[in-house]
């Protein structure tokens, strides 16, 4: 086994720990005050496989959900002899802070085996607003009220999960620097 795979998980797993509390507490489109300008566009996302861990968790606990999830994923992708092919992502199916579904998952090349709570799956082709959102995850709220915002003046209704999917690392990035593109499947 490559032995600069620890490194990047050790960095990859930085990423996860140091935004997903943040990430997570975005997720709802709430927030104060008005909305800052967001460029927001209708996108096509292509279908892709992925490795995922789907968790149930208080918001107040999805750092350590996302923590463990993260790490077990990455373990698989190791014990596999693979690398992710791409960004990751967050799924959110709701938004109880009591019970929040969240599903958190790295893109791969092709269908891989899962193991315990790792599973495979396909992210399906998805049309959707889109826009990215530029600084610390704590301040991604107003880019989804943006969206939404966005999605109701073109008449297009949105189907209640969201996406992340979180464009750079973060222990090499500054917070301000982050980017983070922001998607709503539409119906």
């Amino acid at each position: 086994m490559d032995r600069s795979l620890p490194v990047i998980v050790a960095a990859l797993a930085a990423f996860w720990i140091a935004g997903c509390k943040s990430a997570g507490q975005g997720a709802d489109g709430g927030g104060g005050g008005s909305a800052p300008a967001y460029e927001c566009k209708m996108m096509e996302r292509p279908a892709c496989n992925a490795l995922v861990v789907r968790k149930r968790t208080p918001r107040m606990e999805l750092e350590d959900a996302v923590g463990k999830a993260f790490g077990a994923i990455m373990q698989r992708l190791m014990v596999l002899g693979e690398m992710p092919a791409g960004p990751p992502f967050a799924v959110y199916y709701n938004n109880d802070e009591n019970d929040l579904d969240v599903e958190f998952g790295f893109p791969v090349s092709r269908k891989l085996k899962g193991a315990g709570e790792v599973k495979p799956a396909e992210l399906p082709p998805m049309r959707g607003a889109s826009c990215v959102f530029t600084g610390h995850y704590s301040g991604i709220a107003p880019a989804y009220a943006s969206l939404k915002d966005w999605a109701a003046r073109n008449g297009h209704k949105t189907k209640g999960m969201s996406f992340e999917f979180y464009q750079n690392d973060p222990a090499k990035t500054k917070p301000e620097e982050l980017k983070t593109i922001v998607f709503l499947p539409l119906e």
